[in-house]
């Protein structure tokens, strides 16, 4: 991990990215109805805070290497949680 400010910016990026893919189904698209919209974007803004807070609050801050491992498990999650909402947002959409 390079710095947390990159991180945070990366975290920050990339729930943008995710909210402007659900807008788009929902506003151009028709896929989803409101509900749904609003459940993911809720998911998108929740998992963002969520671990923009994790980053500030890091555990084990005086052992280099259990800080590592903290922000790799950290990044890891991470991945998984983007994962898991643009399969809940592919799920949710009908294919054309």
């Amino acid at each position: 991990m390079a710095n947390r400010r990159r991180l945070k910016k990366e975290i920050k990026q990339t729930a943008v990215i995710l909210a402007d893919e659900c807008l788009i189904y929902y506003h151009f698209l028709k896929s989803i109805d409101e509900a749904t919209f609003d459940t993911i974007i809720d998911k998108i803004i929740r998992t963002k805070e969520e671990f923009i807070s994790r980053i500030n609050h890091p555990e084990g801050t005086k052992n280099h290497g259990r800080t590592r491992k903290y922000y790799k498990t950290l990044i890891e999650e991470f991945s998984n949680a983007v994962s898991g909402i643009m399969g809940e947002l592919a799920e949710k959409c009908p294919k054309n």
